[in-house]
């Protein structure tokens, strides 16, 4: 529900909702909202109307006048969030109820006499006041300083004793979000000022955030503005500025909306955590009695200095704990994986057969399995999600859900690809697609039927030394809605050996860059031939280990060796 604001010339501020569809204002007591302290009203003044969802003011032949945002009201005038109306010596912001938010307008920079800017290294570098004056940018700093006047060492000691509570305030532990609000209430304890509000720069360090904001008025009408000139100036030229005059300075003025909201003086100062500037405090005074003072700039700038510290400290803290809750995510991610492999290999008689998965991260998207089919044949799988991480986890959880739901209903390793390709189209996300290979092994024969959509070609390696690949036929899954799968045969002899891989094998790299490749592969699959399947397996992974040295890897390796044996 939308709020006004009254302001009255001795600064007394009162809200009130805007509840009603005629809202009356004026002098006299019978109006629902009662100025009888400010005598050059009407006694029936104004009205304010509600007409389905929008708002209007209106004068309702008022002596002096009703004005919105300095032009007078002669028709029903539409309101909007941050209007300024003025009847008399009292003024009202309608607006939404809520904190306000916090506006950087485009307005360009020009110099007027009444704007101070001081280089950052001036203040944190000397402590005094009177340094200040002497360092600052001109003369014009310090013609100010001479016309205040201020008392060096007063203001030296309210400086310390405000920056030793702020470090004593900030020591504590506190969550992120708490830290920025006590931040914001130093800054109003510290300086005589009414509004203001802290942002911080995110994403890629050039977005500007707001972060906390405060208006003890409560009369900004739902918004701040800041000057993008003047913004751009704190971060990238690490300045702190001061205007004891806002109404004239152009950089502040931000479309009038200065002049309209009453700012006589203000300061902004960069969040500077003695490595860089990570955003910037702003504040602002309606009060006409009292402008900000070089020594209020100085410890603005001082307590965010101090600030911007524990916001960094903080910071660093919160992305630890954000680390180590994932770090044990995926450590228990990665455990419940390695549960969904296959605890061992089968026991086949006549047939040698192993199995291993090495992830390149906590979790992977390779994915083997071995399953048993109620007519005895024995089923080999082996597949590569695209992708790494956690999404690739989890989708190869979902192919192996899904795959060992259809196994051993299907008939056929070509009618078993194409459900489970129909359920990725129907479930995955588009750039999504699984390479996958699966063959049905027939034990008494050693007869395999298998499928292999676009995976990478296992190899048969004869008792001969004869090497044979298992080409694809078909496409990789989750890519073609109605794509088919044809159906091959290859036969394994007794002394013969079946390797089953993942490309993280032969494209694993040295230091230098260089790919393990598939010469690589059939060398050493074809000198161990003869060996046990969990010895081939070794051979394998210890000269993958060998070869890659200290190189990080960027893919998952897997492997599944059958040996005949007879």
């Amino acid at each position: 529900m939308p709020a006004i604001t009254i302001t009255a010339a001795d600064g007394r501020t009162f809200k009130r909702p805007v509840d009603k569809d005629v809202l009356t204002v004026g002098r006299s007591s019978k109006n629902d909202v009662n100025l009888s302290f400010d005598l050059s009203l009407s006694r029936f003044h104004a009205e304010i109307l509600r007409r389905d969802s929008r708002f209007f003011v209106r004068d309702v032949g008022s002596r002096n006048g009703t004005s919105l945002n300095g032009v007078a009201v002669v028709e029903p005038a539409p309101l909007k969030n941050g209007d300024r109306i003025t009847l008399g010596e009292t003024t009202i912001l309608f607006g939404d109820e809520g904190p306000p938010s916090v506006v950087l307008d485009d307005t360009p920079v020009s110099r007027d006499t009444s704007t101070f800017t001081i280089p950052l290294d001036d203040i944190i570098t000397h402590s005094a006041v009177e340094g200040l004056g002497e360092r600052a940018s001109g003369s014009r700093l310090r013609d100010l300083g001479s016309t205040i006047a201020p008392d060096i060492r007063g203001s030296e000691g309210r400086t310390l004793t405000i920056l030793t509570r702020a470090g004593m305030e900030l020591i504590n532990h506190r969550p992120y979000e708490e830290v920025l609000e006590v931040i914001m209430d130093l800054v109003f304890e510290a300086i005589p000022a009414e509004r203001g509000f802290l942002m911080l720069l995110e994403g890629d360090s050039t977005e500007m955030v707001s972060k906390a904001v405060r208006d003890l008025r409560k009369s900004s009408g739902g918004s701040i503005s800041l000057s993008r000139s003047i913004a751009n100036m704190v971060i990238q030229n690490r300045q702190a500025i001061l205007t004891t005059d806002a109404q004239s300075d152009e950089r502040f003025k931000m479309r009038e909306s200065v002049v309209l909201q009453g700012i006589r003086s203000a300061m902004c100062v960069p969040l500077y955590d003695n490595k860089s500037v990570i955003g910037l405090v702003y504040v602002d005074t309606l009060n006409t009695a009292r402008s900000f003072r070089p020594e209020d700039l100085k410890l603005l700038t001082l307590l965010a200095n101090i600030a911007a510290m524990k916001i960094q400290n903080t910071r660093l803290e919160k992305q630890a704990i954000e680390q180590q809750r994932m770090e044990k995510e995926l450590e228990q991610a990665s455990d419940i994986q390695k549960r969904l492999l296959p605890g061992g290999p089968p026991t086949v008689e006549g047939y040698d057969i192993s199995g291993r998965a090495d992830a390149c991260r906590s979790v992977g998207g390779d994915y083997f399995d071995f399953v048993a089919r109620s007519d005895g044949r024995t089923g080999l799988v082996i597949g590569d999600v695209s992708g790494k991480g956690m999404a690739a986890a989890l989708m190869m959880a979902s192919v192996q859900a899904v795959f060992r739901t259809l196994y051993d209903i299907v008939d056929s390793p070509a009618t078993l690809l194409i459900s489970l390709n129909r359920h990725l189209i129907r479930n995955a996300s588009p750039n999504k697609f699984v390479s996958f290979f699966y063959g049905e092994l027939d034990r008494e024969t050693g007869v395999m039927r298998y499928v292999n959509a676009g995976h990478n070609p296992p190899y048969v390696v004869r008792a001969s030394g004869q090497v044979d690949s298992l080409k694809a036929t078909g496409v990789v899954l989750g890519i073609f809605e109605n794509a088919k799968f044809e159906e091959r045969e290859v036969t394994l002899q007794p002394g013969d050996l079946l390797a089953l891989f993942s490309d993280g094998v032969p494209e694993a790299q040295n230091i230098d860059g260089e790919m393990y490749g598939e010469e690589r592969l059939i060398a050493v699959l074809t000198k161990n031939r003869n060996e046990r399947s969990s010895g081939v397996e070794t051979s394998i992974f210890d000269e993958l280990l060998a070869f890659a040295g200290e190189a990080p890897q960027y893919d998952d390796s897997t492997l599944v060796i059958v040996k005949r044996l007879s």
